[in-house]
């Protein structure tokens, strides 16, 4: 069994100065260190280098001199921290999420060490990182909106409301690829709608599915419980990311049919072999090989069916 006494060795020995995006996900895999352990180093550097470098005897806004050898960068106008995880941080007010949320309790609006802690969760739980940017800390210029934290473009104005209604693109995809915030909502939208519609007594949402249903657990299979939950997660609703990519997939498709001079592409749907139960979902796996060529077909699939699919681009075309 794992004390705390030789995980906390194990976090002090991951020096994260130089490391990457692939050497912190690999710390994590390997439990050397969490996710709530990285964030709290990186509050350390903080706490130590990001204090004042110039006097400002007018304030802020005031004529300023630079402090020789002051050592201090104070380069963060705002850290993701809730009020009282600030203080007990020792990090003053002016670096709270809101000037205009006093409490900051919204369970909407996890803080970065909050989020820190569900990533650890849901690993613990699944083996799984939350996504490609799991453990990667990001600092966002004061210029780009962030729904949870003060965006005032570097000034200092009396907003009613120092939060904008929703963060910038960049930013949502940033937190959509690191899995912290959740998804684009347009999942729990559609089964919350049919749920609600249907009239079930029992099963009126997406949290009841997660709360009351039985899930298998395969790895030959994707984790629906995982999928439920990330959907879950969701604040608001906004397809505006997927439409996004589905054009610039689309754009990148026709553009490979026009150099390869291709009419049309024609793709069956599922996978190599087709879906049936008790069968693997994808070839690669159960000693099966990716190269192998369809040995049986769906009724009423022509056959053509396995001259499509091992067709080096994944599907059949017709040239000019």
């Amino acid at each position: 069994m794992t004390t705390p006494a030789s995980a906390a060795q194990r976090a002090a020995s991951f020096r994260l100065e130089e490391a990457t995006i692939g050497q912190v996900q690999q710390a994590i895999r390997s439990r050397q260190i969490t996710t709530v352990a990285l964030v709290e180093q990186y509050l350390q550097r903080i706490r130590a280098y990001n204090g004042t470098c110039v006097n400002e005897p007018d304030g802020i806004l005031g004529v300023i001199s630079t402090i020789p050898h002051a050592r201090q960068i104070n380069a963060l106008s705002t850290l993701d921290l809730r009020p009282a995880t600030r203080a007990k941080w020792s990090f003053d007010r002016r670096k709270a999420r809101s000037l205009t949320d006093p409490k900051d309790d919204s369970p909407d609006m996890p803080d970065a060490l909050e989020v820190a802690a569900a990533q650890d969760r849901a690993f613990a739980r699944t083996g799984r990182l939350a996504g490609p940017l799991h453990g990667a800390v990001m600092a966002i210029k004061d210029q780009y909106d962030t729904f949870d934290m003060r965006t005032t473009s570097g000034g200092d104005a009396d907003y009613a409301n120092d939060r904008p209604p929703a963060d910038a693109t960049f930013v949502k995809r940033l937190r959509l690829n690191a899995g912290g915030i959740g998804p684009s909502g347009e999942g729990k939208f559609e089964i919350n709608r049919y749920l609600r519609e249907r009239g079930d007594s029992n099963i009126r949402s997406n949290a009841d599915l997660i709360a009351k249903s039985r899930f298998y657990t395969d790895s030959n299979f994707p984790d629906r419980k995982q999928a439920r939950e990330r959907d879950e997660g969701a604040t608001v609703l906004d397809t505006s990311v997927r439409l996004q990519g589905r054009f610039a997939m689309q754009t990148m498709l026709l553009q490979c049919m026009q150099d390869q001079r291709l009419d049309a592409l024609v793709s069956p749907m599922s996978t190599v072999p087709p879906r049936k139960l008790t069968s693997p979902r994808e070839p690669a796996v159960n000693g099966r090989t990716a190269d192998r060529l369809v040995t049986h077909r769906p009724a009423g699939v022509s056959s053509n069916y396995g001259a499509c699919r091992s067709a080096q681009t994944g599907g059949c075309g017709t040239r000019k």
